[in-house]
């Protein structure tokens, strides 16, 4: 017997949006720590594709939420519908139902700050949940791209490295697990295709990346 089917979760075959625009509101979900710039950026780009029912949602680290951080989500705040804070402490599951929370909209889309939707995503956005209405979890390809101490840019070989991140506001649907996180309590969910135009992208530095690891080591 299908494991899948002993855990109640069903996988639907991705349908491909209509010209049906779905009436569902988007909860753009944002956690925000030191990445001042990206966030910018991310918020510009949500705010040019914002919907009349949709929102966008912040939430920072607590402990390490830089000024610069919360100056760009002052300068953001008449698009902003709400913001919190929370003590993140390498446990980001807490961290991202907290984030779940602060939301009002019939679905989440959770990004992090240094994360930005492809225009081709986010304007299929409202045409995907309404072509794939009974969808409780959506999961969008991640195209992780790394910025080297010697100035190279180079791809993680994990794509397309999908990510549970566009999901139904439910009080069943939960983050578990404190680092390396997995959402759970869905029963229908499928994959969008993996396609770079249609991706979740992701900008990392991969010195940055390593010196917040060492650090948190260094206090265990």
């Amino acid at each position: 017997m299908n494991i899948l089917s002993l855990l109640g979760i069903r996988r639907r075959i991705y349908r491909q949006p209509t010209d049906l625009t779905s009436s569902a509101g988007i909860s753009y979900a944002v956690m925000a720590c030191d990445e001042a710039l990206q966030l910018d950026e991310l918020l510009i780009f949500i705010e040019q594709h914002l919907r009349a029912n949709d929102e966008i949602v912040v939430q920072t680290d607590a402990d390490k939420a830089t000024p610069e951080v919360l100056n760009v989500i002052e300068s953001h705040s008449a698009h902003i519908t709400a913001t919190g804070r929370i003590a993140v402490n390498m446990d980001f599951a807490t961290a991202k139902n907290h984030l779940n929370s602060l939301c009002l909209k019939d679905y989440i889309f959770q990004l992090d700050a240094d994360e930005l939707p492809t225009e081709n995503l986010i304007n299929n956005l409202p045409d995907i949940i309404a072509a794939n209405s009974d969808i409780d979890l959506f999961k969008i390809a991640r195209n992780n791209i790394f910025d080297n101490a010697d100035g190279s840019v180079s791809t993680q070989t994990s794509w397309p490295d999908y990510q549970g991140r566009l999901y139904r506001r439910s009080d069943g649907i939960a983050w578990q697990r404190p680092l390396h996180e997995k959402i759970r309590g869905y029963e229908r969910y499928t994959y969008l295709p993996a396609d770079t135009a249609l991706c979740i992208i992701h900008r990392k530095n991969r010195m940055q990346d390593l010196n917040k690891w060492a650090d948190w080591l260094g206090k265990k």
